[in-house]
């Protein structure tokens, strides 16, 4: 599996997750200038942060932590929609269709 650093196109291109396309292509010049990563690399970082879906996938892989979910969240999810309960809705859904 790739180093996180070497595929998050937001390291990449040294740009925060609300930066625009102008902000990205000003970045893009600065990181063809720096030879830090290869301008494939930098091409496939600008061509995912351009395209809609694909930026916002990379905003969920690379900014989202799931690895230690909080406990308390999931005890209370669990408390509110109790596992068989979820079941039966998505049962319920299903036979709709």
């Amino acid at each position: 599996m790739n180093n996180y650093k070497e595929t998050n196109p937001f390291i990449i291109l040294d740009v925060d997750k609300k930066a625009d396309k102008r902000q990205i292509l000003k970045q893009v010049t600065f990181a063809l200038s720096q030879h830090r990563y290869n301008a494939k690399m930098i091409a496939e970082s600008q061509k995912t942060l351009f395209n809609p879906l694909k930026r916002v996938i990379a905003e969920f892989q690379y900014f989202i932590e799931l690895s230690s979910p909080d406990t308390k969240i999931t005890e209370n999810l669990e408390k509110t929609y109790p596992i068989p309960e979820l079941l039966n809705i998505h049962n319920e859904a299903e036979t709709k269709k």
